[in-house]
């Protein structure tokens, strides 16, 4: 179990954060005696769930008393991330060559089930680090003439706000193609607007897709920033972005499943598009 967000996918779905909560723990209590349940201590919700457990329970995490530790954390930016691990005495170091602190959690938690099967720690480290991204999660996909980062498959308030952490750290221009955010129910306009806040902070260009996306772009014009610009649909966006890119750029792509984003990512990369 990696982590319940105070903003949470499908809140729409849940009366509160706490019901996500207890429904997740389900899981954990389901589990049997002999099973093991690897939790990450690093998120107090998803920790506290070691109480629902018959089963062994695995802490890991970032936290001191993880029992599947990372530590010397690097983050090396479109590269993927670096670390430590260590578990009951193994040591070995790892790679997620995934963009992205923030999918420490999820490599990690790879790296526990591995150990909980069988595979020594130094086995799955090499796995992980041959990784093969998964369709339009993360995805760096170079281009003849700019980088995409690909996230397009679905998209939440803290998904999004990590994604542009990680677009802010490239070193070219940016541009932040940000779709709506679905299901969120009364979360919706507060999380939209953090989401136009943080793109401000993180983009040379933003590109809001969708009717609620109007919030972000809005949100970000707030926070002084002078290009932000709102298209109906993927198809306006390309029409869109294939008149501002430049050679070089960085491009992320980020929106909820039902905006088909995936298309305007794979559009981006293929040759002839970026003309």
């Amino acid at each position: 179990m990696t982590a319940v967000p105070d903003r949470p996918v499908h809140f729409a779905r849940t009366p509160s954060v706490e019901a996500i909560a207890r429904g997740k723990a389900e899981l954990v209590e389901a589990l049997p005696a002999d099973g093991v349940a690897l939790l990450n201590a690093d998120d107090a919700r998803v920790r506290a769930m070691a109480a629902w457990s018959k089963a062994e329970v695995v802490l890991y995490g970032e936290s001191a008393d993880a029992e599947l530790r990372a530590t010397d954390v690097r983050d090396e930016g479109l590269d993927g991330t670096r670390f430590t691990a260590s578990f009951r005495g193994q040591r070995a170091t790892a790679a997620l060559p995934l963009p992205g602190r923030h999918l420490l959690p999820a490599a990690l938690s790879a790296l526990g089930a591995a150990v909980a099967l069988g595979v020594p720690l130094d086995e799955a480290a090499v796995a992980l680090a041959t990784l093969e991204p998964p369709p339009h999660r993360m995805s760096v996909r170079r281009g003849a003439r700019w980088t995409v980062i690909d996230d397009s498959y679905n998209a939440s308030p803290a998904a999004v706000e990590a994604a542009l952490r990680v677009l802010r750290a490239v070193p070219t221009r940016k541009i932040a193609v940000l779709g709506d955010m679905l299901e969120l129910g009364a979360l919706s306009v507060a999380a939209h607007e953090d989401v136009g806040r943080e793109a401000a902070a993180s983009a040379d260009v933003i590109v809001g897709v969708g009717e609620l996306a109007a919030t972000i772009v809005s949100a970000a014009r707030r926070a002084g920033h002078t290009e932000a610009h709102r298209v109906v649909d993927a198809g306006e966006a390309l029409v869109f972005l294939r008149r501002v890119l430049r050679d070089g750029d960085t491009v992320l792509v980020k929106g909820s499943r039902a905006l088909e984003l995936d298309r305007l990512a794979d559009a981006l990369v293929r040759v002839g598009v970026a003309v």
